[in-house]
């Protein structure tokens, strides 16, 4: 399998740059080149990084490969999450969607993507998908695949996340034994059984470049995320923006079971709204 680690430079809201990293898989002999063959982009939610889509992206290029396609698929670091780079002090309240959703925009012409884009994204990974795929016709997105997450946004949901992180400041832990006691509290809900599973989240899960201030381990996302986020007095509604995404692109919808973030509900409408 063919996987190098890339660093993309990207503009900065009040002047300067910021490095945004990547993990890029290709079938054999494939050029990383969206001017020449299919992209997937995958993008992560919230306070997670690119590795929750090792398994997936390996297997995407693995069934390429055998088919005799030509792919490359794209898993990169949100600004302020697992190999990129934190903003400074002074811009640490541009931590949002415009800011994502410009990165993306980077992201996507860095490879010289302008057409036959599939984007994976999950929550807020969705979203931006979801803004990216409604930007106009020169999006070069051909199939949106959004997991968890859709055009409403339950507010006691949003609220949940603003807890999560509020309680993420200054956390730390002495060994990745206790990373993984943390991550069987806090994903729950994600079914994981297998013991070696949770040990890999563990790992990617912590900053592999920050400790706390007496070396302990941090996890791998800049607790200044927190500050974009407020609870809305009601749901947030996305609807307008889902309406914007143009007929000719593919849309799909995974969702848990068990989400609070994509309801059934909410799932059932997505598939109804025009």
């Amino acid at each position: 399998m063919n996987c190098e680690s890339v660093f993309v430079r990207c503009r900065a809201p009040l002047g300067g740059f910021y490095r945004v990293h990547a993990l890029v898989r290709r079938t054999p002999e494939t050029p990383v080149d969206g001017a020449l063959v299919p992209f997937v982009f995958c993008c992560h939610g919230l306070t997670r990084n690119c590795h929750d889509f090792d398994v997936v992206a390996e297997a995407m290029v693995a069934a390429a490969a055998a088919a005799g396609r030509k792919l490359v698929v794209v898993a990169y670091d949100v600004v302020g999450r697992g190999r990129s780079d934190w903003l400074p002090d002074h811009a640490k309240a541009d931590y949002g969607y415009p800011l994502y959703c410009a990165e993306a925009a980077t992201m996507l012409a860095y490879f010289h993507c302008e057409a036959n884009v599939t984007w994976l994204g999950t929550s807020m990974g969705g979203l931006i998908g979801m803004f990216t795929a409604a930007a106009g016709p020169l999006s070069p997105i051909s199939t949106l695949i959004v997991n968890d997450v859709g055009p409403l946004v339950p507010r006691a949901s949003i609220a949940r996340i603003c807890e999560y992180l509020a309680t993420r400041v200054g956390l730390s832990f002495a060994s990745l034994d206790e990373v993984v006691a943390h991550f069987k509290v806090v994903y729950a809900p994600f079914g994981i059984t297998d013991d070696a599973v949770w040990m890999t989240m563990a790992r990617h899960g912590v900053s592999p470049e920050r400790t706390s201030a007496d070396g302990r381990l941090v996890l791998a996302f800049d607790p200044s995320i927190r500050l974009s986020f407020t609870v809305p007095e009601t749901d947030l509604s996305l609807w307008p923006l889902w309406r914007l995404i143009p007929p000719s692109i593919a849309v799909h919808l995974l969702r848990g079971a068990d989400s609070d973030l994509c309801t059934a509900e909410i799932a059932a409408a997505m598939c109804t709204e025009p």
